[in-house]
Protein backbone atom coordinates (compact mmCIF):
# COMPACT_ATOMS: atom_id res chain seq x y z
CA UNK A 1 0.00 0.00 0.00
CA UNK A 2 1.35 3.71 -0.80
CA UNK A 3 1.83 6.21 1.88
CA UNK A 4 2.54 9.71 2.11
CA UNK A 5 3.73 12.27 4.84
CA UNK A 6 2.81 15.76 4.93
CA UNK A 7 3.79 18.17 7.18
CA UNK A 8 2.25 21.54 7.62
CA UNK A 9 2.46 24.84 9.61
CA UNK A 10 -0.24 26.99 10.94
CA UNK A 11 -0.75 29.46 12.92
CA UNK A 12 -3.62 29.53 15.88
CA UNK A 13 -6.74 31.61 15.65
CA UNK A 14 -6.41 31.81 19.20
CA UNK A 15 -4.14 30.39 22.23
CA UNK A 16 -5.41 26.69 22.84
CA UNK A 17 -5.77 25.65 26.74
CA UNK A 18 -4.47 22.36 27.85
CA UNK A 19 -7.93 21.24 28.12
CA UNK A 20 -8.70 22.27 24.55
CA UNK A 21 -5.72 20.94 23.36
CA UNK A 22 -6.76 17.70 25.18
CA UNK A 23 -10.01 18.17 23.33
CA UNK A 24 -8.70 18.04 19.96
CA UNK A 25 -6.46 15.69 20.17
CA UNK A 26 -9.07 13.32 21.46
CA UNK A 27 -11.13 13.79 18.55
CA UNK A 28 -8.10 13.78 16.53
CA UNK A 29 -6.92 10.54 17.90
CA UNK A 30 -9.79 8.80 17.37
CA UNK A 31 -10.39 9.65 13.52
CA UNK A 32 -6.72 9.32 13.19
CA UNK A 33 -7.08 5.63 14.18
CA UNK A 34 -10.37 5.00 12.25
CA UNK A 35 -8.59 6.03 8.30
CA UNK A 36 -5.06 4.17 9.96
CA UNK A 37 -3.43 8.03 10.25
CA UNK A 38 -0.24 8.52 11.95
CA UNK A 39 1.41 11.47 13.36
CA UNK A 40 2.79 13.83 15.42
CA UNK A 41 1.69 17.42 16.43
CA UNK A 42 4.01 20.08 18.25
CA UNK A 43 2.39 23.59 19.31
CA UNK A 44 4.47 26.62 21.21
CA UNK A 45 2.49 29.87 21.55
CA UNK A 46 -0.57 29.50 19.22
CA UNK A 47 2.05 27.76 16.42
CA UNK A 48 1.28 24.19 14.88
CA UNK A 49 3.71 21.68 13.15
CA UNK A 50 2.35 18.70 12.18
CA UNK A 51 3.32 15.63 10.40
CA UNK A 52 0.41 13.02 8.73
CA UNK A 53 1.20 9.54 7.34
CA UNK A 54 -1.82 7.84 6.05
CA UNK A 55 -2.53 6.78 2.45
CA UNK A 56 -2.69 9.24 0.19
CA UNK A 57 -5.90 10.17 -0.74
CA UNK A 58 -6.98 10.06 3.32
CA UNK A 59 -4.08 12.42 3.55
CA UNK A 60 -5.54 14.29 1.02
CA UNK A 61 -8.97 14.84 2.56
CA UNK A 62 -7.25 15.27 6.27
CA UNK A 63 -5.26 18.44 4.98
CA UNK A 64 -8.23 19.70 2.83
CA UNK A 65 -10.51 19.89 6.34
CA UNK A 66 -7.34 21.39 8.51
CA UNK A 67 -7.12 24.19 5.98
CA UNK A 68 -10.86 24.57 6.34
CA UNK A 69 -10.60 24.62 10.17
CA UNK A 70 -11.11 28.08 11.69
CA UNK A 71 -9.05 27.28 14.29
CA UNK A 72 -5.98 27.61 11.87
CA UNK A 73 -4.69 30.47 9.62
CA UNK A 74 -1.71 30.63 7.11
CA UNK A 75 -2.09 27.02 7.02
CA UNK A 76 1.53 26.23 4.76
CA UNK A 77 2.43 22.94 3.05
CA UNK A 78 5.77 22.04 3.97
CA UNK A 79 6.38 18.74 2.13
CA UNK A 80 4.29 16.19 1.55
CA UNK A 81 6.19 12.89 -0.02
CA UNK A 82 5.76 8.74 -0.67
CA UNK A 83 7.61 6.94 2.17
CA UNK A 84 8.15 3.24 2.28
CA UNK A 85 7.91 3.44 5.97
CA UNK A 86 6.06 5.74 8.87
CA UNK A 87 7.87 7.56 11.35
CA UNK A 88 5.17 7.86 13.62
CA UNK A 89 3.68 4.56 13.32
CA UNK A 90 3.07 4.23 17.31
CA UNK A 91 1.24 7.64 17.55
CA UNK A 92 -2.18 7.97 16.04
CA UNK A 93 -1.81 11.59 17.14
CA UNK A 94 1.49 12.27 19.19
CA UNK A 95 1.87 15.92 20.85
CA UNK A 96 4.41 18.06 22.55
CA UNK A 97 3.99 21.03 23.81
CA UNK A 98 7.17 22.89 22.28
CA UNK A 99 7.80 24.99 26.06
CA UNK A 100 11.44 27.06 26.96
CA UNK A 101 12.43 24.08 29.10
CA UNK A 102 12.44 21.83 26.17
CA UNK A 103 13.62 23.43 23.76
CA UNK A 104 16.83 24.57 25.91
CA UNK A 105 17.53 21.15 26.10
CA UNK A 106 17.43 20.38 22.18
CA UNK A 107 20.40 19.66 20.30
CA UNK A 108 21.42 22.15 18.27
CA UNK A 109 18.71 25.09 19.58
CA UNK A 110 19.00 27.92 17.63
CA UNK A 111 16.30 31.31 18.67
CA UNK A 112 14.10 30.17 15.50
CA UNK A 113 11.44 28.49 17.95
CA UNK A 114 11.24 31.89 20.24
CA UNK A 115 9.05 33.43 17.56
CA UNK A 116 8.15 30.83 14.98
CA UNK A 117 6.82 31.68 11.51
CA UNK A 118 4.90 29.64 8.85
CA UNK A 119 7.61 30.83 6.28
CA UNK A 120 10.37 29.99 7.87
CA UNK A 121 9.67 26.31 8.40
CA UNK A 122 7.81 25.67 4.62
CA UNK A 123 11.31 27.40 3.40
CA UNK A 124 12.98 24.99 5.78
CA UNK A 125 11.77 21.11 5.24
CA UNK A 126 14.63 19.28 6.80
CA UNK A 127 15.40 21.17 9.74
CA UNK A 128 11.04 20.93 10.25
CA UNK A 129 11.63 17.03 9.90
CA UNK A 130 14.34 16.99 12.07
CA UNK A 131 12.44 18.85 14.83
CA UNK A 132 9.19 16.45 14.61
CA UNK A 133 11.41 13.49 14.68
CA UNK A 134 13.33 14.82 18.02
CA UNK A 135 10.23 15.01 19.42
CA UNK A 136 8.77 11.83 18.39
CA UNK A 137 9.87 9.39 21.53
CA UNK A 138 8.89 12.09 24.24
CA UNK A 139 4.95 12.97 23.44
CA UNK A 140 3.29 14.37 26.07
CA UNK A 141 -0.13 13.23 26.46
Amino acid sequence: MSIISLVYVSSAVYFMSNNELRDLLTVARNKNAQHDITGMLLYRDGFYIQVIEGAPEDITQLYSNIKKDPRHENVTLVYSESIEERAFSDWSMGFNVLDDVNLKYLDGYTNFLVKPSCDFFASNASETKKLLLKFRDQSAF
